[in-house]
């Protein structure tokens, strides 16, 4: 059937009207689209800005502490938000290994899980069985093993400060003092068991472990005299005496096959732990004099 002419010239026009109309909606968009671009891009660069930033000069193991000497300042163009730029780093520990070069975030530090008590002193042991690989910078939990499979943590997670091949310097408070002269009486006392450091194997992330050696009476007697000692102390020794009373008695039952012999065991374990310090003080004497001033 034939077309009229003034139809098909109307149906053109709408074609080309519609057409025009997707052109112009297209170029529209498009238009659109790059505003938001650019408008991206613009926010974007006001986040940018010049920071002071922390960059580490040496490299830092996981649950080291950060010291003056380990970094640097540099001013740099940043995204970073002032919140995550830390100001003061000194003495906060690594969460994790970080790489000479790193900038420093608050997200990789936190504080040292060893907090100044006025009782804390440092304190040097040479009877302690010790890892191999142990370097000064790791964590250690210091462990006593009786002869029958018995093994109890004495103390936790203790940075060791300095160490030689069977010396280790670790910094305790009061109540740890006297728990662990404890702990190393019984030892001696007891034939075939040892007190020995087992390390974090990521300090940074690792919460301490919970000591569950029970000194005997009199100490915790000793200690619930001691002025030096603070009350919340006190009460998590007490706390532990009384709930874990079983544990003290398994520990004794231990003990009392070797008490007709005790003060000679304990008094050859002194004459040891003497002798090795004697030596080791010999040693640091002798590397003082080579030092050249």
């Amino acid at each position: 059937m034939a077309v009229n002419p003034m139809q098909r010239k109307a149906r053109q026009s709408f074609l080309l009207g519609m057409l025009l109309m997707l052109v112009i909606a297209g170029i529209v968009v498009g238009i659109l689209i790059m505003q938001i671009m650019q408008f991206k891009q613009a926010e974007e660069q006001t986040k940018l800005a010049s920071r002071t930033v922390l960059v580490l000069k040496k490299d830092i193991q996981s649950g080291n502490e950060i010291s003056a000497g380990d970094y640097e300042s540099k001013s740099i163009v940043t995204n970073m938000e002032s919140k995550d730029v830390p100001i003061d780093v000194v003495g906060k520990m690594a969460k994790i290994e970080l790489k000479k070069g790193t900038i420093l975030t608050s997200s990789m530090l936190m504080d040292s899980n060893e907090s100044l008590e006025a009782s804390q002193r440092v304190e040097e042991f040479n009877m302690i069985t010790l890892p191999t690989d142990l370097v000064t910078g790791d964590y250690i939990d210091i462990r006593f093993v009786l002869p029958n499979g018995q093994d109890y943590i004495v103390i936790s997670k203790k940075r060791i400060l300095k160490s030689s091949e069977n010396t280790i310097f670790v910094k305790l408070s009061e109540a740890e003092i006297l728990t662990m002269s404890n702990a190393i009486v019984e030892a001696y006392i007891t034939e075939g068991s040892m007190l020995r450091a087992i390390k974090y194997v990521d300090p940074g992330i690792q919460e301490a472990s919970t000591p569950t050696y029970v000194a005997s009476a009199d100490v915790i007697e000793l200690i619930d005299k001691d002025s030096n000692i603070e009350a919340t102390a006190k009460n998590a020794l007490y706390e532990r005496y009384n709930r874990t009373s079983s544990l003290r008695t398994q520990i004794n039952n231990a003990l009392a096959p070797n008490m007709d012999d005790a003060s000679g065991r304990v008094a050859d374990g002194f004459s040891t732990q003497i002798t090795k310090s004697q030596a080791e003080r010999n040693r640091y004497i002798e590397n003082l004099g080579q030092v050249d001033y």
